[in-house]
């Protein structure tokens, strides 16, 4: 679903021009519906208001009584929503780039581009455009008269302290929410008008375990899988196909990785350089026909600490723990003109605000990430690459109830043996035990590094020269980067390049205008 709208400072309606603009953004995601068009206020959308619980959705809210405006994010929803001044009031839309297109373009804010260079995504209201900010999670925006007035927070989800149970109660606790949460989302409709996207990892394998309970019918699922003739990949396939759940295997080679970039961060008009854009994408094109709702575990890692991050964190220093984000990805690789601590300043200042909370040592950095990481980085990847695609993003794990209970839980059910999401697994294994959700899971990386390393020679001096990194980079320290990423250097310069390519892309076409190529290097030349 796509929104635009406006509220003038008078009673005037909208410019034409400006009215034209947003009709058209709002286009993109169908037939252009004015649900409000009086006077100095107009909201415009592509489909009807989505119903659920307020921390689960987006609103825009008109009072006509007294004249309010209100702009609410739910600290869950995955649809995101930005505004700037403009015109004499207050545009809003739900893509970031139709308000940076409007005439008198926002400057960009190179200390917005160098929290990307270093944390991949950004952090906080402000967006790497001047003057033009985003809707955070949980927060209530207040208009009147084209001029805000006020904000507020909506009610916590993620409530502090801990709610204690047994495993078995734990187990069948998150069961039952995930199976409610699930049915909700069906919303009577047959299996033959969903699909499952899935990296292969123990939450998606426990929504293909709920749909087709659910259901009865055949479940279809789309995994992600550097080779399908991994034995784990192909252990799933045979036991998921018994259990009637389809599985098609989709697979990203470094060719794909050259051919798809381009063109995915052409959607990514708010950046934010995760590498799991690409198979996200791949996982979404070609569904024929267009599935009424697309299922994906997204929130299932933060919620329930599946990233491995969680369990370094919580190591003593002594075994190899450390700090979440504590050394940016760039930091003391010689690339940036300048080096200097303010690119963590957004993390900096949540971390502050959760020391206040009632929180265990795991939860705080859940919350840490359920803050920015989930807004800026998963919710608006997922959004803008398979949403778009013409179903609805149907996210269970991002239930309010169900998020409620996860993040509630003690630790020990979140994290034990080493294995993030235990009571996911817990519950997989009691109720489809042939899935062994305790196996270890190979990991399932992106061809990301051998892409850029393969073409290194070409893209160096194309990436180095980038109006989107003047002033961030020197040039010829770029350079050398791209061509030593061929030699076994570790992953830190890999991943610097990944960024550094993804921002001079981002820059070329959603900055100078460009079109995405065929290929990365097509693209920057």
């Amino acid at each position: 679903m796509l929104i635009a709208g406006f509220f003038a400072a008078d009673d005037r309606p909208p410019p034409q021009d400006l009215r034209d603009r947003l009709a058209g953004m709002v286009a993109h995601g169908g037939p252009v519906r004015s649900r409000l068009d009086t006077g100095p206020v107009l909201i415009l959308e592509s489909a009807d208001p989505p119903a659920g619980p307020e921390a689960e959705v987006t609103a825009i809210r008109f009072d006509a009584s007294d004249g309010e405006l209100t702009l609410t994010r739910g600290a869950l929803s995955t649809q995101p929503l930005y505004y700037r001044d403009y015109a004499g009031g207050l545009v809003f839309a739900s893509r970031l780039g139709a308000l940076a297109a409007l005439p008198e373009r926002p400057a960009l804010r190179p200390e917005a581009l160098h929290e990307l260079l270093e944390l991949q995504f950004g952090t906080g209201r402000e967006t790497v455009y001047s003057g033009v900010f985003r809707l955070r999670l949980g927060e209530v925006l207040s208009v009147r008269g084209g001029r805000i007035i006020g904000r507020r927070r909506l009610p916590a989800v993620l409530e502090d302290g801990i709610t204690l149970m047994t495993e078995s109660a734990a187990t069948t606790g998150f069961g039952v929410h995930l199976e409610r949460a699930v049915g909700e989302r069906l919303g009577g409709r047959s299996a033959s008008d969903i699909v499952l996207l899935s990296s292969g990892a123990v939450d998606g394998l426990a929504l293909a375990v709920a749909l087709r309970r659910l259901t009865g019918e055949t479940i279809r699922m789309r995994l992600f899988a550097p080779s399908p003739e991994e034995e784990r990949v192909r252990h799933l396939r045979q036991e998921l196909g018994r259990m009637g759940v389809r599985v098609e295997c989709v697979t990203i080679t470094p060719d794909l990785v050259d051919a798809l970039l381009p063109q995915t961060v052409a959607v990514l008009d708010d950046p934010a350089a995760d590498y799991f854009a690409l198979p996200m994408r791949l996982l979404g094109e070609g569904l024929e026909p267009a599935p009424a709702r697309i299922f994906s575990p997204l929130g299932a890692d933060p919620l329930l600490a599946g990233y491995g991050r969680y369990r370094r964190y919580l190591r003593p220093v002594l075994l190899g723990g450390r700090s979440v984000r504590a050394r940016g990805h760039l930091e003391g690789l010689g690339l940036l003109r300048a080096e200097d601590d303010h690119w963590r300043d957004g993390i900096t200042a949540v971390e502050s605000g959760l020391k206040a909370r009632a929180l265990t040592r795991l939860q705080r950095v859940q919350a840490l990430d359920c803050t920015d990481w989930l807004a800026n980085d998963q919710m608006m990847v997922q959004e803008r690459l398979v949403g778009s695609v013409g179903g609805g993003l149907a996210c269970p794990y991002l239930d309010a109830r169900l998020a409620r209970f996860a993040f509630a839980l003690p630790d020990r059910h979140k994290i034990r043996g080493g294995h993030g999401k235990y009571v996911i697994r817990r519950w997989v294994e009691r109720v489809a035990p042939a899935l062994a959700p305790f196996e270890r899971q190979q990991v399932r990386g992106v061809p990301v590094g051998p892409a850029l390393a393969a073409r290194g020679e070409r893209l160096g001096p194309l990436v180095a020269r980038s109006a989107g990194l003047a002033g961030l980079c020197d040039p010829a320290q770029v350079e050398q980067l791209f061509l030593r990423l061929g030699s076994r250097e570790g992953r830190r310069p890999r991943m610097a390049a990944w960024l550094l390519v993804f921002l001079a892309l981002w820059h070329k076409i959603h900055v100078e205008g460009a079109a995405p190529a065929d290929t990365i290097a097509d693209t920057l030349a």
